[in-house]
């Protein structure tokens, strides 16, 4: 199953980042072909990595900071 590959998260992160449609997305996300096309770009096309890479950091840190404001101290 694709949602158990390694970068999967990356795909979803890089899906998600996409300016289309809700109904899109889902499709993208059950689409095998889809994903193996976006791991062979990641993995033979640094900027592109690199750009996806930078979106997950992102991600990561906007994560941790809604989980501060979700904590009781800032309540």
């Amino acid at each position: 199953m694709i949602k158990e590959h390694e970068l999967y998260p990356l795909y979803e992160i890089y899906i998600n980042s996409k300016n289309t449609t809700p109904g899109k997305k889902i499709l993208m996300k059950m689409s095998g072909s889809s994903f193996e096309n976006f791991i062979h770009q990641y993995k033979n096309n640094f900027e592109f990595a690199d750009k996806i890479d930078e979106l997950a950091k992102s991600e990561f840190r906007n994560s941790k900071i809604e989980d501060l404001f979700d904590d009781d101290v800032f309540r």
